[in-house]
């Protein structure tokens, strides 16, 4: 003979001994606040590499003529500068079409792979303004 309450009991009990899936807001979260600091190295690297390296374009006072290779030194050394500064956090991409040849390669999955991308096209951005 089974008893109606003890089975909704037993029923209520096997619930509770299910797993609690974190909800997708949860995750979300905890994915933002561990890749948060790659995001952002992103952002600093593009920024840097823009602003500097545009810089090394702009004529020296006192030269006539224009040295052909400073500009092409100036963007290299602020490549180097981010490479060894940010190289480490992020890989230092700089540059979407780094960022989609890493995650066609696989080593980047693609939420990281379009937040490195939206990060760098802001930073560009925030540049040009």
């Amino acid at each position: 003979m089974t008893i109606p309450a003890a089975n909704q009991m037993a029923n209520v009990i096997q619930g509770f001994d299910t797993k609690v899936q974190p909800s997708r807001m949860k995750i979300m979260m905890n994915w933002w606040s561990v890749q948060f600091k790659v995001i952002v190295s992103e952002f600093t690297t593009t920024m840097l590499l823009l602003f500097l390296g545009c810089m090394t374009t702009i004529p020296l006072d006192g030269f006539d003529i224009h040295p052909p290779m400073y500009s092409a030194i100036g963007f290299g050394t602020v490549v180097l500068f981010n490479i060894a500064s940010f190289g480490h956090i992020s890989g230092a991409h700089m540059n979407p079409s780094v960022t989609l040849s890493a995650l066609l390669w696989g080593n980047l999955t693609l939420p990281l792979g379009i937040a490195y991308v939206i990060a760098q096209c802001l930073g560009a951005i925030v540049v040009y303004l």
